[in-house]
């Protein structure tokens, strides 16, 4: 995966934090007090690279809520909805400071709300009391299950057990929001799914039709796919297809 620590995310001794924020200041101080206490530390300066992570063995993501086209709450409800990432606790570190910003926070997922600017102190003192109410220590990573599913279309293949995509033999890389959709609407060609049935499959909740996240992903995905891409085509008012060429 990419990140500032350029390194994936391998089987840990220590907990394993995420830090998602644009300010290199800001996570330069948390990940090397984090280090100096024995945590691993990858971070990443928007959500759309943090998405393209390993997060097996991820114990805490902290996120600031001014990212991009993909913000820091809708990232905390991405992973807080994600059948392999919702057990991960999720801190939001932001300037963003109202009480309705608050709240907004809360009800996406996260399990704590710190401002900036913050104690480093405090900070150091809320990311162990978070990690001590999910008991990370004990947790055991994520293990889909073993329900083989392979759809193809063409020179296109994809394996949602081994999440193996491949294009002409050759493996591409997806986020498993990538994946799911792409799998979503391979699986019946020339069938459309509006916006909220695709977030249901894809997040497992009712999605705001004025969400930028599901149009985001999907040009994500279609980058990815080459010669593909243009099978994949929105229809206004119906909502995304694949169509058959």
């Amino acid at each position: 995966m990419n990140s500032e620590s350029d390194t994936n995310l391998i089987r840990p001794k220590s907990h394993q934090v995420v830090i998602v924020d644009s300010d290199t200041a800001i996570t330069s101080l948390i990940k090397l007090n984090l280090e100096d206490e024995g945590y691993g530390v990858c971070t990443f300066a928007n959500a759309e690279d943090a998405l393209d992570a390993d997060f097996t063995y991820t114990d805490l993501v902290i996120t600031e809520v001014i990212l991009g086209e993909i913000n820091g709450l809708m990232l905390t409800g991405m992973l807080k909805s994600g059948d392999a990432t919702a057990h991960i606790p999720v801190i939001i570190c932001t300037t963003m400071d109202s009480e309705d910003d608050i709240v907004k926070g809360f009800d996406a997922g996260a399990d704590d709300y710190i401002l900036k600017p913050f104690s480093l102190r405090e900070m150091m003192a809320r990311i162990k009391s978070v990690l001590r109410r999910h008991n990370m220590s004990a947790r055991k990573p994520y293990q889909p299950a073993a329900v083989s599913s392979t759809v193809s279309y063409k020179g296109l293949s994809v394996d949602t057990t081994s999440r193996n995509v491949t294009i002409d033999g050759q493996q591409i890389a997806l986020t498993r929001t990538e994946l799911m959709l792409l799998n979503a609407l391979i699986s019946k060609p020339g069938h459309f799914y509006n916006h909220r049935y695709l977030y249901r499959i894809v997040w497992n909740k009712d999605g705001d039709a004025s969400s930028r996240a599901l149009d985001v992903s999907v040009s994500r995905l279609r980058k990815k796919l080459g010669e593909y891409a243009s099978h994949i085509v929105n229809r206004s008012g119906i909502g995304y297809g694949f169509i058959e060429k």
